[in-house]
């Protein structure tokens, strides 16, 4: 294992980079169909931006039917979890077609029945939706719900599923009467519906972690999430502009980042080897965080997230880290000591 480190220091203001070899958000170009004031446009633009939807034309179609194999794609990214191989039993599908991994998630955890024929080109109904999902998010599908659509009923085969996407807010009525669970799903009505997903599934817990070293739990709650989600995207319009992919934001990355952050403070060092959990790559594999590669970028003294981006694109190590096109998560960390100085945590994974 090669370590190489690359140290920095201007006007009081220290860096300091570390990358294993082995292995957010962009300015997207916007569709010429989703203007700034379509209801849809944030939910679309933050999942492109985001590395959840692949922009493949100028054209979204936001009120085309969104097809099952459109879905899937987009869905299975909800999954963030090892699952188990099986062999598909599809036979519309093989692994040369561009939706094949996602299928395979999806199936391997129940979220798709494995049938003979998968029917990749037909639209998909908002029951199958709420079923996908929820599976896909880990929600509690099995508990009960309080519905009142006069559609959706404890007979409907999909009633579990829409109740807990209803009560998560992920997912409406048509009407406050109807559900309309046959109807089909619009592409920008799916947008808003994963947008949603995700925004329920980081804010379920991420408040602690379990460090099994001592056997205790840490608390996880970053100094500013405003100031981590500035970071990922002024990192992710660097990386576009050198034509490189966006770096997904990972909640479990950012606690890793958080536990290091406090591990530098509470110890009163600034070093990528913690004494407590060794290197950056230990220290994820200590708390359960799985990937084929890592680095680490941290800084101190600088006091916002603009200026602290900048100083690692200044120096060679931690651009060099930035740019690693095997990265494609990215978890953030800000903690600030008793004497008021900002300690910043930049971790990247390949998954």
């Amino acid at each position: 294992m090669k370590i190489q480190r690359y140290v920095k220091e201007t006007v009081g203001m220290v860096l300091l980079i570390i990358y294993m070899g082995s292995a957010m958000t962009v300015q997207a170009k916007e569709y010429e169909d989703v203007p700034p004031e379509h209801w849809a446009y944030s939910a679309i633009n933050r999942l492109v931006t985001g590395g959840y939807l692949k922009r493949e034309s100028d054209f979204f179609e936001p009120d085309a039917f969104a097809t099952r194999q459109e879905a899937s794609e987009v869905i299975a990214t909800l999954i963030d979890r090892d699952v188990p191989t099986i062999p598909l039993a599809f036979k519309d599908v093989t692994d040369k077609m561009p939706h094949y991994e996602a299928v395979k998630r999806l199936t391997a955890i129940g979220a798709l029945q494995n049938t003979m024929h998968f029917n990749g080109d037909k639209y998909l109904r908002r029951s199958h939706v709420a079923k996908m999902v929820a599976i896909a998010n880990e929600m509690e599908y099995d508990t009960p719900h309080c519905l009142t659509y006069a559609d959706v009923t404890k007979n409907t085969w999909s009633y579990n599923y829409i109740g807990a996407l209803a009560s998560a807010d992920i997912m409406s009525g048509v009407s406050l009467q109807h559900f309309y669970p046959e109807r089909y799903v619009t592409r920008a009505q799916l947008a808003v519906i994963i947008e949603r997903a995700i925004d329920y599934k980081e804010h379920v817990d991420y408040r602690a972690v379990y460090d099994y070293i001592n056997k205790i739990m840490l608390p996880t709650v970053n100094y500013s999430r405003e100031w981590a989600i500035e970071i990922a995207n002024l990192t992710n319009a660097y990386r576009a502009q050198q034509n490189l992919p966006p770096l997904r934001y990972d909640r479990s990355l950012e606690q890793v980042a958080i536990v290091k952050a406090n591990d530098m403070i509470q110890n009163n060092y600034f070093e990528h080897y913690s004494p407590s959990y060794g290197q950056p790559w230990d220290m994820a594999t200590i708390f359960d965080y799985q990937f084929v590669g890592f680095g680490e970028n941290i800084a101190r003294h600088f006091k916002t997230p603009k200026h602290t981006v900048l100083g690692w694109i200044n120096s060679p190590g931690h651009r060099k880290n930035m740019l690693n096109a095997h990265y494609t998560r990215i978890g953030v960390a800000i903690e600030q000591d008793a004497d008021g100085n900002f300690y910043w945590v930049q971790h990247f994974a390949g998954r």
